[in-house]
């Protein structure tokens, strides 16, 4: 998934107009809702897209805000958990399946993409702010040292 598709890019995460130094939608900061969404379709939930997990309500956000919480939040009835498992990368997490890493990057100072797997030194990634953002190394975009959180996702 792209967060800046058409079909959802627009939509307004949890309803919030403003707070993001402009619209709270998808296309400007909706990187961690399409990685989850990802996560979810990895994980078989192929019908969770990004505009189910914007309008999830407000339990999935920070009280007011556009900020999607750690633990677990209900999209279609299903639970979708997060978990914060490591603050660096190793190539030992993402043996176990794919992981959405957290960086310090971009005009809003974090950026969220999904490490798919390490290979031949490389971890490969989704980007969802990238267009054609999938099986991208993730060091020709960003740096080892940007990576401040790891998390794993659970259906």
């Amino acid at each position: 998934y792209n967060q800046r598709d058409s079909q959802w890019g627009n939509m307004l995460i949890n309803g919030q107009s403003s707070g993001c130094s402009g619209p709270c939608n998808i296309t400007r900061v909706g990187c961690l809702i399409t990685s989850v969404a990802m996560m979810a379709s990895h994980l078989g939930r192929r019908d969770i897209l990004p505009s189910d997990i914007a309008s999830s309500g407000g339990g999935s956000f920070s009280v007011g805000t556009a900020m999607l919480v750690k633990g677990t939040i209900s999209v279609k009835g299903v639970s979708i958990n997060r978990t914060q498992i490591a603050s660096k990368l190793n190539p030992d997490i993402v043996k176990s399946g794919p992981v959405i890493v957290g960086i310090y990057h971009g005009q809003f100072g974090t950026h969220f993409v999904v490490i798919k797997s390490y290979t031949d030194g490389r971890y490969i990634m989704n980007d969802p702010y990238v267009a054609g953002g999938h099986d991208k190394s993730f060091t020709d975009y960003y740096s080892l040292g940007s990576v401040f959180q790891v998390d794993r996702v659970s259906l």
